[in-house]
């Protein structure tokens, strides 16, 4: 997997979230061990920076397809980019409605059944489906799973259906049965970021540059 950085046709893939590494550095300083988590791993470019920043210290969870979390784990294995990072996989199949949705709520039950705190990510980046249906449940599930002092980050905030080069009806005719004209229209990554975690007192929203209009929003849990 990570071979296709910066190769023909992956250009955009190719580019680390350097709002995510910002932060990720800020909790870092703070902290020397962490618990860090990217949901939607794409080509592993967003990981590898991710695991210079962590310093071979700490914990990675990794959220996608099965088989692309297994590629990109090998990968760094073979390469010894980890450096003492535990990895951990969680991988998801390809049926319509399985998803890190879906683990992220199993694994907050089984914490929770155990007696144990669901409280254990320092840091999350949430680079997914961009879909409602799957970030959704996903943000609530990460709100009570991320340690006060923690950060969210989701990126691709004012991402649709209709503006993207592959998903948008006209390269994707199929796409039009699943999702209604307003679902393809809209940001919903903006929904849920709205719903979801600007009302909730417990987080805080962080801007890094002074742009009130942040393509990847971040935000602090305060309490």
């Amino acid at each position: 997997m990570l071979e296709r950085i910066n190769s023909p046709g992956y250009e955009s893939l190719s580019k680390p979230s350097q709002e995510a590494l910002e932060v990720l550095r800020r909790k870092k300083a703070e902290s020397t061990a962490l618990t860090a988590a990217e949901i939607g791993v794409g080509i592993g470019a967003t990981t590898v920076e991710m695991l210079k920043v962590m310093d071979g210290v700490g914990e990675l969870h990794l959220f996608d397809y099965e088989d692309r979390v297994a590629d990109l784990i090998r990968d760094i294995e073979t390469r010894g980019i980890s450096k003492g990072v535990k990895l951990i996989p969680h991988g998801n199949g390809r049926q319509t409605f399985n998803s890190y949705a879906w683990e992220l709520a199993t694994m907050a039950f089984s914490l929770k059944s155990k007696g144990l705190p669901l409280e254990m990510f320092d840091f999350v980046y949430l680079d997914g489906a961009h879909s409602f249906h799957h970030d959704a449940p996903a943000c609530v599930t990460l709100k009570d799973m991320v340690r006060p002092g923690g950060y969210i980050v989701f990126d691709d905030m004012y991402w649709t259906f209709n503006k993207s080069p592959v998903m948008n009806p006209q390269k994707k005719p199929s796409i039009t049965k699943d999702y209604s004209d307003d679902q393809l229209d809209r940001p919903h990554v903006e929904l849920v970021v709205e719903v979801f975690m600007a009302p909730d007192a417990r987080f805080e929203q962080v801007f890094l540059t002074g742009n009130q209009k942040p393509y990847r929003p971040v935000f602090r849990r305060v309490g």
